[in-house]
This record gives structure tokens, sequence and C-alpha cells, in this order.
């Protein structure tokens, strides 16, 4: 008998523990769910999407001419310099 009594108050204290816990979690998860729909409505108030309406990014055409200028500045420096010492050896 006193073994049947020691496993129920057993049993009994788990219960006990098992349902705060529950109840700890179900407090939880309702925070969470409410937080969640205050930030929702946050959003939706002041962030509406829209798609956009052109890229602006990457400008391929400018980075093509900006290479071809900056190749072309960098040969006529160079043509320079090559001359240059041409004309001081010779």
């Amino acid at each position: 008998m006193s073994a049947s009594l020691a496993e129920f108050e057993a049993l009994q204290t788990e219960q006990t523990f098992a349902t705060n816990a529950y109840t700890a979690s179900a407090t939880a998860v309702e925070s969470a769910r409410m937080r969640a729909e205050q930030q929702t409505r946050y959003l939706a108030t002041y962030v509406e999407p829209h798609l956009p309406e052109d890229s602006l990014y990457p400008a391929r055409l400018q980075m093509v001419l900006l290479v071809l200028l900056c190749s072309a500045l960098a040969w006529a420096i160079g043509v320079l310099i090559f001359y240059g010492i041409r004309d001081h050896t010779a």
C-alpha cells in the first residue's frame, strides 16, 4: 500500500510539474504571438510593398565606357613615358 501511495505522489508531483511547464509554455507562446501581431501591424501600416520601376545597378554601359576611358588614358600615359624616355636616350 505504501509503495502505491509513494508512486501516486510521485506521479502527482510529475503531473503538477508538467501542468506548470505547460502553463508557462502557453503563456510564452501567446506573448510571442501578440508581439508578432504588433510587429505585423507596424510593418503593414508604415511599409507598403511595391515593385521596382527600373534597375539602377549594375550600369553596364557606363562601366564599359569607364573601363575603355581608363584604359585609353593608361595607354596614352604609357606612350608619352615611352617617347619621353626614347627622346632623352637618343
